[in-house]
This record gives structure tokens, C-alpha cells and sequence, in this order.
């Protein structure tokens, strides 16, 4: 996660130079081994940089506009000379960094809370045609956490293409940084062309790790394209780690960045004059802040990857945080360890508004069925789920454990049957409308409102909620909330499709249980054709006509899911003719009519899909 200021403080030293470092046209110089999150990070940094339109409290940048830019950066790399190696993303974190994770989850919660505060204020003084041109909201907006599915969008992204890029991506079980630097000794010792070698990240822990004398890190944030005599020249900064450890009369760089981490406003050479080469550090931070640069069994397992195309294959169509909740449980399921009792899952990180409940309280159900059929699959139904989300400023952890493995094979069957159901009715668009994924659209948001139903909260606006399905911008904090509890759905469901199918290639004899199989392969069945995020989460260009439709549509939904609901135009007037103000469902009666649906199906409670099977 970085040495602060560190690579400012090596150009500082004038040991990260920038330079020329390719042509367009130039044969293939340089094997490049790519960070994916440092790389997905970076795409939206180009995207950025190029688009200043503001219009809405979300980010402007699209997942299919991230995904795109991905495939047309690594073609630029290619056109100047760099022959892409591998493209390396997360596939877990080490224990050690959770408390790093949860206090950058924790400042994106409280920057969140900022943006809204200084939103609010300069809005009663700006008006909304003028807001976004205050610079202390656009700093505040700029410091916002990343698009959540940003690294799974681009990973998603990289993979649907028909290039050899799909063959490059690994979703490794380790940190990404370690496996490129992996990479980049197995590269030095099997090219055959006398090519060099080049780690592309913003990480700066890579300028730390030994990865061979022939070896260069390149930030990719420094990345610039000039035109040049009828071409193009690529130029950025490069460090050597290996031959500047050299020129220090170091053996490696390990001693020097953690002084420097230690302290932060000292210069490298100052840093260096620290350093007393007759006495080593030997405390027990030291020793720890070392161990995460040395090489242990990422060799070993890049190369098992390399001979298993289909292992490889198998962990890249997981999302990041979802192959890191599989390797955690994998992992227990060969080490049998009695201690090893709980596993954690961190959540993104939602656009929301940080004065309600998180997001994530939608999608809890579909979630904690993932979780209960990937430990059934693995034999370990006592390991508790630690799930990390947002909760006001801070990070709130709830424990998910009393797993009910007699019933499971039944929820599964059930969840399967009511998607199938979703599918099949009838209250939502004409047959003409439910071409390609738009049936997707429509079938999470049914989902979405019956959640609303369970909890006894009030539909939203029909306009608000057809405004979210088409991916319109987000102009209130409400239809942001309630856009970020669309986008918690359709993740947990994402979830839910990723575990049924990797337990199905994964645990080949470990699923053959009576009923498990029949409830796993009816769910993955109606899951299937799920669109990637690019595709769902993109905004849809309508005209007022096509708006029209989804608004019927939405309203025809609400009102089979609430008989006494009814469109605003079709309020009760007072008999002066009046509208008469009025609650969408009296609360009093929603609470009651929540308390006896409760009991009647209290067998099929645990099932989030089971009230809707019912309909």
C-alpha cells in the first residue's frame, strides 16, 4: 500500500529520472509485467484527466468507458516497443494489512461525509448549475474514494476481449506486487531476445523488492505520449532498484525504505547517512516491515499457473475481493488449522449517503447464502464471515456464523425457482423491451423493492428508480443511496454467481451431496447469462417515450408488490380536490402486515428469495 513520498523523494535524489522510453513503430525492447489495481487506478486517472464534465454527486467516468481505455492503453504500450508480459491483480491480502484496510476504509467514510457537508453548503450559495465550478467541492469530490467496482470492471474488462490480453491477465492469491516481481526474475532468466524487463505500478513497495539488476520499475501515472516528427514517443519515469541499492553500497533497498517510511519529510540521501552498514536493525518492526519484500512460494505458484491454464482461468473470473474470501477459505480447507475460525470480507466501498444506514444492508440475505454454500462446499461449516462495510464515518464489522446446512440444499432450489420467476413475470416491460440484458435491469429491481417491502420502508419515487436503472445521474443524495443499494443487489448477486461457479469446477467431488447439486446447478442455471458491469451499470440513452415505458413498467412492479400503493398522480384529493399529503404505506399497517408475513413464512425466513417465489 506504498511508502509515502517515496518516489517524490527519489526523483528528489535524481535517482527516478524522466526520459524518452520508446517509439511508436519500435520493435518490442521491453517485456512488461503490469500491477492491475495500480493499472485500473490508472485508466481512470487518463479518463479523468481528459473529461471535466460534472453532472452529477457520482463519479462521470463509466465502467465500459474503463474498460475500453484499458484494452487502447496496453495497445499504446505495445505500439512503443513493450511486449505485455503479465497483468497481475490482488486475489487476497495479507492478515497484516487489515487494520490498514479498515483506516483507509474508515477516511473514505469520513471524506464521504466532507463531500456531502461542503455539497450541501455551497449548493444554498452557488445553485446547481454553478456548484461543481467551487474548487473546495471539486478537491473534495477528487479525494473521494474510487469507483467500487473499478479493478472489476477493467479485470472484466481485459478478459471479454478477443486479443491475447484475456491470456495475460492472473488473479493471483497474494498480493499483485510480489507475483510481478516474480515475474520479472522468471522473465530475466527465460528471454531469449535480450530484452529488458519493466514493472508498470503506482505502487511504490515495488521500488523496495530486488527484482534483478536488469529489472526497472516505471510509475504509470508518469506516463505522457508526445507527438514527434510524424510519431510518437512514450516518456515517464524509471527506477532501477537493484543498481540503485548498488550505488549505495547496499545489498537491497529494504533498510532504507523503512527509515524512510519512519521518516517521512527525510530525504533518501539523509535516509542514506542513517544507515550505520556495522550495525544491523534487528527489532521486531524492522523484521516484519522486511518479510514484505522478500519472495516466498509466488515462484512456485506463477509457475504452476503458467502449466494450468485452467486453474489460471478459474481464479481470473473472480472478482478481487471474492477470490480473496475463496483463497481464505480454500486455503483452511488444506491447512485444517483449529485456530484458523473466522475469515474476512471487505465489501466496496458504495457512492452513498454516509447520513443513512449502509447500502449494503440491501443484498444481506443473497450474500450470506455465498458465503454458507462456498464453506458447505469446502467442509468448513463452523468458520465464521467477518463482513467490513461502511457504518456513518466509520467501518462496521458484522459476524455472519449458525449456518443451517439441513436447509440448504432447499434455499438453493428456492433462490433458483424465484430468479426463474422474476424472469417470467409478466408486470414489468413488453416482450419488445427485454432484449439483450434489459431483463436484468428489471429483475434486480424487483429485488431491490421487495427488500424494501421486508424492511418496511417506503418505495422510492418511480421516476427516481427508472432514472437509476438507466444509469441517469444521481442530482440528489436520495436517489445516490438509492442508487448505491441498486448497485449492493446486483454485487451480492454477482457474488452468489461467481461461488456457485467456481465451486463447480473447483470441488469436483465435494458438491455431490443429495440435493446440494440440484439447488446449485437450478441457480447457476438462471444466473448465467448475468451481464458483466460495464454492461449493467452503464447509462442507457432513452428518449421521453422509451422513459415513459420503464415508468409504467416500475409503477406496475410497485403496485403488485404493494396492492395499496398507488403513482403519485393517483393520490386521494380531499373533497375540496386538494392532494391530500399522504404516505405511501401507512407505516403502522406495513409494520403489521411485515409482522404476520413474518410468521407465515417463518420456514422460508432465511431464504431472501423465498417471499418473492411466493408472489
Amino acid at each position: 500500500m506504498g511508502i509515502p513520498r517515496l518516489l517524490t523523494r527519489l526523483k528528489d535524489a535524481g535517482v527516478a529520472p524522466f526520459k524518452e522510453l520508446g517509439r511508436s513503430g519500435q520493435a518490442p525492447h521491453t517485456i512488461a509485467i503490469i500491477d492491475g489495481p495500480s493499472f485500473a487506478h490508472y485508466v481512470l486517472y487518463t479518463l479523468q484527466i481528459r473529461s471535466q464534465t460534472r453532472n452529477g454527486l457520482e463519479p462521470n467516468i463509466t465502467y465500459a468507458q474503463c474498460a475500453t481505455e484499458a484494452v487502447k492503453l496496453l495497445r499504446m504500450l505495445e505500439e512503443h516497443g513493450f511486449k505485455i508480459g503479465e497483468i497481475f491483480f490482488d486475489g487476497a491480502l495479507p492478515a497484516s494489512k487489515r487494520d490498514v484496510r479498515l483506516q483507509r476504509l474508515a477516511a473514505y467514510a469520513a471524506k464521504l461525509t466532507v463531500y456531502k457537508r461542503i455539497y450541501n453548503d455551497k449548493l444554498l450559495i452557488a445553485g446547481a448549475q454553478d456548484v461543481w465550478n467551487i474548487p473546495e467541492l471539486r478537491r473534495a469530490r477528487n479525494e473521494l474514494a474510487p469507483p467500487p467496482f473499478l479493478v472489476s470492471a477493467v479485470l472484466e474488462g481485459l478478459l471479454e476481449t478477443t486479443c491475447d490480453f484475456r491470456e495475460k491477465v492472473f488473479v493471483v492469491p497474494d498480493e499483485a506486487d510480489r507475483f510481478c516481481v516474480a515475474a520479472a526474475w522468471a522473465s530475466l532468466s527465460t528471454s531469449q531476445d535480450d530484452m529488458g524487463v519493466a514493472i508498470m505500478a503506482n505502487d511504490s513497495d515495488l521500488f523496495v523488492f530486488d527484482a534483478g539488476e536488469w529489472t526497472r520499475v516505471i510509475p504509470l501515472n508518469d506516463l505522457a505520449v508526445h507527438e514527434q516528427d510524424n510519431a510518437t514517443s512514450l516518456s515517464g519515469s524509471e527506477v532501477w532498484p537493484a543498481q540503485l541499492a548498488k550505488s549505495l553500497e547496499l545489498p537491497n533497498l529494504i533498510e532504507l525504505a523503512y527509515l524512510m517510511e519512519q521518516h517521512s519529510t527525510l530525504s533518501m540521501r539523509e535516509c542514506r547517512a542513517r544507515i550505520n552498514t556495522g550495525k544491523k536493525l534487528s527489532n521486531d518492526e524492522f523484521t516484519a516491515f522486511a518479510a514484505q519484500y522478500q519472495l516466498t512460494d509466488q515462484p512456485h505458484i506463477l509457475e504452476k499457473l503458467h502449466h494450468n491454464n485452467d486453474e489460471r482461468v478459474l481464479f481470473a473470473s473472480l472478482d478481487a475481493r471474492i477470490a480473496e474470501l475463496v483463497q481464505q477459505v480454500v486455503s483452511l480447507r488444506e491447512d485444517n488449522s483449529p485456530s484458523a475460525d473466522e475469515v474476512d470480507m471487505f465489501l466496496p466501498f458504495l457512492f452513498e449517503d454516509p447520513a443513512k444506514a449502509s447500502a449494503w444492508r440491501i443484498g444481506s440475505g443473497v450474500r450470506k447464502l455465498s458465503y454458507e454454500v462456498l464453506l458447505y462446499a469446502a467442509g468448513r461449516k463452523s468458520i465464521t464471515v467477518m463482513e467490513y462495510k461502511r457504518a456513518a464515518e466509520h467501518v462496521s464489522a458484522t459476524r455472519l456464523q449458525d449456518w443451517e446446512p439441513e436447509t440448504l440444499s432447499t434455499r438453493l432450489t428456492e433462490c433458483g425457482a424465484a430468479i426463474r420467476g422474476y424472469r417470467d413475470a409478466s408486470c414489468w416491460q413488453e416482450r419488445s423491451d427485454r432484449s439483450g440484458g434489459s431483463h436484468w435491469l428489471t429483475l434486480i429491481a424487483h429485488m431491490l423493492m421487495s427488500e424494501f417491502v421486508q424492511e418496511g420502508w417506503p418505495f422510492p419515487a418511480p421516476r427516481d428508480l427508472v432514472g437509476v436503472l438507466l444509469g441517469k445521474p444521481c442530482k440528489s443524495w436520495i436517489v445516490l443511496h438509492l442508487s448505491a443499494q441498486y448497485q449492493a443487489m446486483f454485487y451480492s448477486l454477482r457474488m452468489l454467481n461467481q461461488i456457485l461457479a467456481y465451486i463447480q469446477k473447483a470441488f469436483c467431488g465435494g458438491w455431490e451431496k443429495k440435493g446440494f447439486r440440484q439447488g446449485l446447478l437450478e441457480s447457476m442455471d438462471q444466473l448465467a447469462d448475468m451481464p458483466k458491469i460495464e454492461v449493467l451499470l452503464e447509462p442507457t440513452l432513452t428518449t421521453r417515450e422509451s422513459e415513459d415505458r420503464w415508468l409504467g413498467a416500475v409503477e406496475r412492479m410497485l403496485s403488485a408488490l404493494d396492492p395499496n400503493w398507488r403513482p403519485p398522480e393517483e393520490q386521494e384529493k380531499t373533497p375540496n380536490g386538494r392532494k391530500r399529503r399522504r404516505k405511501e404505506i401507512d407505516r403502522k399497517d406495513k409494520r403489521a402486515t411485515g409482522e404476520r408475513q413474518s410468521k407465515e413464512h417463518k420456514s422460508r425466513g432465511a431464504n431472501p428469495f423465498a417471499a418473492l417465489e411466493a408472489e
